[in-house]
């Protein structure tokens, strides 16, 4: 869960909250996911994921049924909501199976909740329980939902931590509430945790709530809600009117290439006429990417950027003048690997290309005297009559540094700056942290900060701390010698 408050800025009201409170339910999600990471809760019972739905980020809570068991999902969503140091989603879906009104709704329908009838509290009189009702709306346009969510049944659910197993018992409370459309066990404490923040109810019928009811169908119909959810969290996430700055798309891209994998494709027909203006996405995510998936950090700050530049020069040589039709790029800790399939071709041949106005020379003949001469990088082109292959060779003194920075990168929580208290945090499992102090300005700061370190090495925990100011890195070493020394702190770029 750490994950999620390292990429806050990535994340703000930037992804959707799905929950799930089974394993039908929770497969159904997980499955259609293009990309998932698994998040530590500190609980075996209790599961969450962090992945892309296409190209929205998705958040999947996992739990048991109702809400009285401590580990039910519902008890976590609502923690998981109070807590501020967690981005805010867009919108919150609960996703899975109910129990229908045979009147409305068939086995296998889907219905779609904006509204829902919460009679969770009874009311005693007489020895008489009645139900107490309250009605719940959604701040979500019905009409919106109406529009995205075709094939479906929108209305109303009724919710309350009672599993119905008699159809006697079920009809008494359709009996009471006969416009609902179906049942479930988790809204009425979901929806009033979320108060201004948009929700909707998203439940595939697997049975009428009797005792005669099988759950074999509960994976089929928890996939057929998933498929309904889906169109939802894309189509609503599209109307938000709120474009994201540059820090926000900045962090959102590299968070997204971190859950896609190491692989980036370009097809010609990816590109427009104006081909290096439709090559522009691709080098914000080969950026990304090589940040994400390479030991770039490790060499330099810049170099992850300065890669960039570099392959979509050659990328665009490759489309202009090679007769390419695809290129490909693969990322490891150690290098970096572009093919294409454009005629033979070799990289220093972009020093030639002045006289066509480009900018190839200048990125090359920077990129070479910045890292080929200094031998902070190795570069390798080959060509034949099958296309060309150009390795970006990095070779790290970390070479898990990729795997560190990403998954054990300690939080800056700022307000505990203001208070002087604990300001550096990171997950309890992770026994190497990464540190980025060149997003601190003040140097004192950062050696206040380092200070925290001491107790936590002490432990056992070792520490890689990117810092491209020398006199910075200098100020460490001379007050934590030993740390430095033993290798308890380790520097990025090394000094």
């Amino acid at each position: 869960m750490h994950k999620l408050k390292a990429n806050k800025i990535a994340l703000e009201s930037n992804y959707a909250l799905i929950v799930t409170t089974n394993t039908p339910e929770r497969d159904a999600v997980v499955q259609e996911l293009d990309a998932a990471l698994k998040l530590t809760t500190g609980s075996t019972s209790k599961r969450a994921y962090l992945g892309m739905l296409g190209n929205v980020f998705v958040v999947v809570l996992d739990g048991s049924g109702g809400y009285s068991d401590p580990n039910s999902a519902s008890r976590l969503v609502q923690a998981y909501l109070a807590d501020p140091a967690y981005p805010r989603p867009f919108l919150v879906v609960p996703v899975g199976i109910c129990w229908g009104n045979p009147a409305h709704v068939a086995r296998g329908d889907v219905v779609v909740a904006t509204r829902i009838v919460s009679a969770n509290r009874m009311t005693e009189t007489d020895g008489q329980r009645d139900p107490t009702s309250y009605n719940f709306h959604s701040s979500v346009d019905a009409e919106r939902v109406l529009e995205l969510a075709d094939g479906a049944r929108l209305g109303a659910l009724l919710s309350m931590e009672t599993r119905l197993s008699s159809q006697a018992g079920r009809d008494e409370w359709i009996r009471r509430f006969p416009f609902v459309l179906g049942g479930e066990m988790e809204a009425f404490s979901i929806a009033p945790t979320c108060q201004d923040l948009p929700w909707i109810i998203v439940k595939g019928v697997s049975d009428f709530g009797t005792s005669q009811e099988s759950r074999d169908a509960q994976p089929v119909v928890a996939s057929k809600a998933m498929g309904i959810a889906k169109h939802l969290i894309e189509g609503l996430l599209i109307d938000e009117d709120s474009p994201p700055n540059q820090a926000k798309r900045k962090a959102s891209l590299v968070l997204a290439e971190a859950l896609h994998g190491r692989h980036i494709s370009i097809e010609l027909s990816d590109l427009d006429d104006d081909i290096n203006r439709s090559l522009f996405p691709f080098f914000v995510r080969v950026e990304a990417a090589t940040r994400v998936h390479t030991a770039a950090l490790a060499v330099s700050s810049d170099l992850a950027r300065d890669v960039a530049r570099l392959i979509i020069e050659v990328a665009s040589n490759a489309f202009r003048h090679g007769r390419a039709r695809s290129v490909a790029i693969e990322f490891d800790a150690r290098e970096l690997r572009y093919m294409d399939d454009a005629n033979a071709f070799s990289v220093e041949s972009l020093s030639e290309r002045e006289a066509d106005g480009r900018g190839g020379r200048s990125t090359y003949m920077s990129f070479v005297r910045t890292y080929i001469n200094s031998e902070k990088v190795a570069l390798e082109c080959v060509g034949d009559d099958r296309g060309n292959l150009l390795r970006i060779g990095m070779s790290p003194e970390i070479p898990e540094l990729p795997r560190i920075a990403f998954r054990c990168s300690a939080v800056v929580d700022y307000q505990m700056l203001r208070q002087r208290g604990e300001v550096l945090k990171w997950e309890d499992e992770c026994e190497e942290i990464f540190i980025d102090f060149d997003s601190i300005a003040v140097t004192s700061i950062i050696l206040d900060l380092c200070e925290e370190l001491v107790r936590p090495i002490e432990e056992g925990k070792r520490f890689v701390i990117l810092c491209s100011d020398a006199d910075t890195i200098d100020a460490i070493c001379s007050r934590y010698p030993d740390q430095v020394s033993r290798g308890d702190i380790r520097f990025i770029p090394p000094p």
